[in-house]
């Protein structure tokens, strides 16, 4: 510990020849001795590795030949302050580790402790030349020298690929979050500053900036937002500095091999291991088969949600529809053991990743209630009719028709564009309420009435198209059929069917049926 805090041999060399100076110096040259003497023996004293050390041994550097000259003349003083340019350049080293890489659109970029140290050389250089002093322009082409040198050498460091990012495969499922990191090796015997960027949005690097001494490995966490239209290979951007600070590199790899695979695939799976547990003809309401099949995801948790009332608990409080309606509600979990379940499924999708979103929910509904031995219904449409309509399937038959009806899902973009629903028990608050005459004048009053009649309009526009669907008929015959005890089990992305959706949903909830719209639980996981 000691050992390490003892300033190193160059440094007691340049503080002896700036001791020596003084007394043979010319009287100009004397104050600017007597400065960078008080420094550097502050540096003695508390040793750092800050740009200050570099920059008080270029200034020596630069003084101390024209304080020599007088006496030695100007050959043997530039021959005395040789070894401390190798000072000057240790120093480069010590002081890169506080300079991280800038991006850049280019491959190599100079950084700003080369711009900053080669354009003060050279303004001195011209300097010397300007006041007729061939010795302090020597001294500075002598350190503009070893600047170039080391940029040399830096240049074919990095071109060695002195970081190396290994590769790694990675299997996870679609629409999932992964957790996951990817080892950077320092292949060299230099510590070295590099950042690494994801120029994708799927994959996020929490921590970005690294130093990692020589030989040695770092791990860096990595977050995978796997979807099925991200890339397989996303692109990194790895920028590295030189040892010295004076270079920087940006490299393009793909470390990264990402094998998403679909919900819908992985469902379909715990399905045909559903079913090849439970032979034909036979009901089981055991969770054996299914909890083995999917560990930790056993399907659909069949939810309500509604607001508190006291005597709640504090644990039951969905902070989510919380925080997005202001008023406090509570999530209760639905007793699959009574009545039946009633699936409405809509087969179109926008995108692939609908598609299997849609695949992945009407499969694992079923799954849910086969396994708890309830009797399920399951009402399919599309953007202009009913697709199936099946009442009261048994176990094994609920699963069978979801997995062939999982792979008819229908991918078209529906006509138009269909904004978020309204909520309808705002709207009709609203059109009801009434300016007071005695709180408002007669040009809010108007403004107020105009408003009303415009939301009215609108209202009255959801309840016309919901009513003129081509599949109304077929949901309210199929929901005729729901008892209070009936799960309703909504598997939607909400596009054709927006209208019809947002009269229907809140009436039955109004009237006390269980409903779950998979599509907001998933809004607000």
């Amino acid at each position: 510990m000691i050992l390490s805090r003892l300033p190193s041999l160059g440094t007691v060399y340049l503080t002896g020849l700036l001791l020596g100076a003084i007394p043979i110096a010319p009287t100009g040259s004397l104050w600017l001795l007597m400065i960078l003497i008080g420094m550097q023996g502050i540096l003695l004293v508390r040793p750092n590795k800050r740009p200050i050390e570099v920059i008080v041994t270029m200034c020596s550097i630069l003084i101390l030949p024209q304080a020599f000259s007088g006496t030695l003349g100007m050959i043997p003083s530039l021959v005395l302050v040789l070894p401390t340019v190798a000072l000057f350049d240790s120093q480069l080293g010590k002081t890169a580790i506080f300079f991280w890489p800038i991006s850049s659109t280019g491959r190599y970029r100079l950084t700003i402790t080369l711009k900053a140290l080669g354009l003060s050389l050279i303004f001195t250089s011209i300097w010397g030349v300007l006041i007729d002093s061939f010795i302090l322009s020597a001294t500075s082409m002598l350190l503009i020298t070893t600047l170039f040198g080391r940029l040399g050498w830096e240049y074919y460091f990095l071109t060695s690929q002195p970081i190396l990012v290994t590769p790694k495969r990675i299997r996870t499922l679609a629409g999932t979050e992964q957790v996951s990191t990817l080892e950077a090796t320092n292949r060299t015997r230099f510590p070295i500053n590099f950042t690494l960027r994801s120029d994708n949005k799927s994959v996020i690097i929490v921590r970005t900036h690294f130093t990692i001494d020589s030989n040695t490995t770092v791990n860096i966490p990595i977050t995978i937002k796997c979807q099925l239209s991200g890339p397989s290979q996303p692109q990194f951007r790895l920028e590295i500095n030189g040892p010295r600070g004076l270079l920087s590199k940006t490299v393009n790899s793909q470390p990264l091999e990402i094998r998403v695979i679909p919900r819908a695939r992985y469902a379909a799976w715990l399905a045909e291991k559903y079913l090849q547990g439970t032979g034909r003809g036979v009901e089981t309401t055991s969770t054996d088969i299914l909890g083995t099949a999917t560990g930790k995801m056993q399907g659909v948790e069949f939810q309500q949600l509604r607001e508190y009332q006291p005597g709640d608990k504090l644990r039951q409080i969905d902070w989510n529809h919380t925080r997005k309606f202001g008023k406090f509600f509570i999530r209760e979990r639905l007793d699959p053991t009574q009545g039946d379940v009633m699936i409405i499924l809509n087969t179109v999708a926008e995108n692939p990743e609908e598609a299997d979103w849609i695949a992945y929910n009407l499969v694992m509904s079923s799954l849910s209630a086969s396994q708890q031995g309830l009797s399920t219904s399951i009402l399919a449409y599309n953007d202009n009719r009913p697709v199936l309509i099946n009442n009261n399937l048994k176990s094994r038959d609920a699963v069978e028709k979801a997995l062939h009806l999982a792979s008819r899902i229908h991918r078209s973009k529906p006509i138009g564009r269909h904004l978020t629903p309204p909520n309808l028990t705002h709207l009709r608050r609203f059109t009801r309420d009434k300016p007071h005459q005695n709180d408002a004048d007669s040009s809010v009053i108007e403004e107020t009435k105009g408003i009303n009649k415009l939301l009215l309009v609108e209202l009255n526009a959801i309840k016309m198209n919901a009513d003129n669907h081509p599949i109304a008929p077929s949901i309210r015959q199929y929901l005729s059929k729901a008892t209070k005890e009936t799960i309703i089990t909504l598997v939607s992305c909400w596009n054709h069917d927006s209208e019809i959706l947002t009269v229907t949903i809140p009436k039955l909830r109004n009237l006390g049926y269980r409903v779950v719209d998979l599509m907001s639980e998933k809004g607000t996981a």
